[in-house]
């Protein structure tokens, strides 16, 4: 994948304008930003992008073609609200998501060795997902991500509900992605919580992209954020201001 594009994407709720003509394009390499106060539209993009929304204007294009359903093999959405299949041990789950994308048997259990590592006070052919917490169930949602290995993954709220050991792990396994070619979106209001690691961001506020810029190290990405914003007041506790 070279490029990963959305061109005036237009959603409506009846008569509500969720997103208006919103444009924006990504590439390899880059560790993207996709920041908005709750309720900016964060998530009705997703919800496009994954066809979950179909009643849209516009277009979403892989290197110039619209996106089809092949397409979605090579993308992972780690979703905020943890919608894995609650009945499922870990260890069903990782596998059905492997059979799914035609991953090598060798591989895949090679993973779940590293993964066991990972988290080796829980037993993963014997615990079931509805027994773990939002928190744990984050770091489910990592290891299918570690194990597909896909080229666009959109990490939705990656750090919200995690202690600050785990934050740490999957920020940095975010990071090492840029090195991989890949193309990783963040999308999250928590801008404290991932500005070191972005290079570019795209801010997002009542429907409209306001800003899209990259930027660099030493930058004070929660002050561009701010400036492009429109606050309301019970948003402010959110973002600890």
């Amino acid at each position: 994948m070279n490029k990963f594009s959305v061109n005036n994407l237009a959603v409506k709720f009846q008569d509500k304008e969720v997103l208006k003509q919103i444009s924006f394009e990504l590439k390899p390499g880059n560790i993207y930003g996709l920041l908005g106060l709750n309720g900016a539209g964060k998530t009705t993009i997703i919800r496009s992008i994954f066809n979950e929304i179909t009643q849209y204007d516009g277009e979403i294009k892989i290197d110039g073609k619209t996106i089809t359903q092949h397409d979605y093999a090579k993308m992972y959405y780690f979703a905020e609200n943890n919608s894995l299949p609650k009945t499922l041990t870990i260890y069903e789950y990782l596998k059905l998501e492997s059979t799914l994308r035609s991953i090598p048997r060798d591989h895949f259990k090679t993973k779940i060795a590293e993964f066991e590592k990972t988290m080796p006070n829980i037993n993963f052919k014997k615990k079931k997902i509805k027994s773990l917490s939002s928190g744990q169930q984050k770091l489910v949602s990592l290891l299918c991500t570690m194990l597909i290995d896909c080229e666009l993954i959109f990490f939705d709220e990656p750090t919200a509900n995690l202690d600050f050991e785990n934050k740490k792990f999957v920020l940095d396994y975010i990071k090492k992605q840029q090195n991989q070619n890949k193309i990783i979106v963040m999308v999250t209001h928590l801008v404290d919580e991932v500005q070191t690691i972005l290079n570019n961001v795209l801010i997002l506020d009542e429907g409209v992209i306001k800003c899209a810029t990259a930027v660099k190290p030493g930058d004070n990405v929660k002050e561009i954020f701010e400036k492009n914003v429109t606050f309301k007041n019970e948003e402010f506790g959110s973002l600890g201001l």
